[in-house]
C-alpha cells in the first residue's frame, strides 16, 4: 500500500500544474486571518467568500489571471486497485487532499505534497474544528478514517475546508464544493 500511495503521490505531483511559488509563505495565512478578523466567524458566508475572493490566488497568479480553480476528482490510483476522491491545493501549491480506499478494507485521508511533521492537525469546515492525528507511515501525511465518520462527514459538507498543521499554519484551504459526490462515488467503488 505504501508503494500505491507513493505512486499516486508521484502521479498527482507530476501532473499538477506548475505555478510560481509564493515569495512569502505566510501571505496566505495573513490573508485568511484578515478575513476571519473582518467577519462574524469561520462558519460565516462572509468569511468563506472573503477567503475565496482574496486569498485563493496568493502565490503566483498575475492580476489579469483568473484565480486557479480546483475541481474534485475521483478515479483509480496508478496501482489499479486503490480508489481516490480528492481536490488539488490552490494558491500555487502542489498536491492536495485525497480520500483513498480499496476493496481490502484500507480507508484513509492523505495530504499529498504537504511538508511538515506528523502530529495533530486541525480540520476546519463550517462549525467543525476537528483534531486529526496525521502520521507518515504511508510516506505522505495520512490518517485512517471511516466513511460516515466525523472527519469525512465534515469534508462532505459545503463551504471552505481548511487544515492547519500542529503549529497552526494553514497547509490546505480549498472549497469543498463537489466533494460529497466524488467521495460517495469512491465509497461505493470500495464497497463502503
Amino acid at each position: 500500500m505504501r508503494r500505491g500511495l507513493a505512486a499516486f503521490a508521484g502521479l498527482v505531483l507530476g501532473t499538477a500544474p506548475l505555478m510560481a511559488q509564493q515569495d512569502d509563505p505566510m501571505a496566505m495565512q495573513r490573508c485568511i486571518w484578515a478575513c476571519l478578523a473582518n467577519s462574524p466567524g469561520a462558519a460565516s458566508a462572509e468569511y468563506n467568500a472573503c477567503v475565496d475572493r482574496q486569498c485563493s490566488d496568493i502565490g503566483g497568479a498575475q492580476a489579469d489571471d483568473p484565480p486557479p480553480v480546483s475541481q474534485w476528482q475521483s478515479g483509480v490510483a496508478s496501482d489499479g486497485r486503490t480508489r481516490f476522491a480528492g481536490v488539488a491545493r490552490s494558491g500555487g501549491h502542489r498536491g492536495g487532499l485525497y480520500y483513498m480506499c480499496d476493496a481490502q478494507g484500507q480507508s484513509y485521508l492523505a495530504l499529498i505534497g504537504v511538508e511538515g511533521p506528523p502530529g495533530t492537525y486541525r480540520v476546519r469546515v463550517g462549525r467543525a474544528d476537528l483534531p486529526v492525528p496525521f502520521d507518515r507511515r504511508r510516506v505522505e501525511l495520512s490518517v485512517d478514517v471511516v466513511p460516515g465518520g466525523q472527519v469525512m462527514r465534515a469534508l462532505e459538507g459545503p463551504g471552505m475546508g481548511t487544515i492547519l498543521d500542529p503549529s497552526g499554519r494553514v497547509v490546505f484551504a480549498q472549497s469543498l464544493t463537489g466533494g460529497a459526490a466524488a467521495l460517495r462515488e469512491t465509497y461505493a467503488a470500495c464497497g463502503r
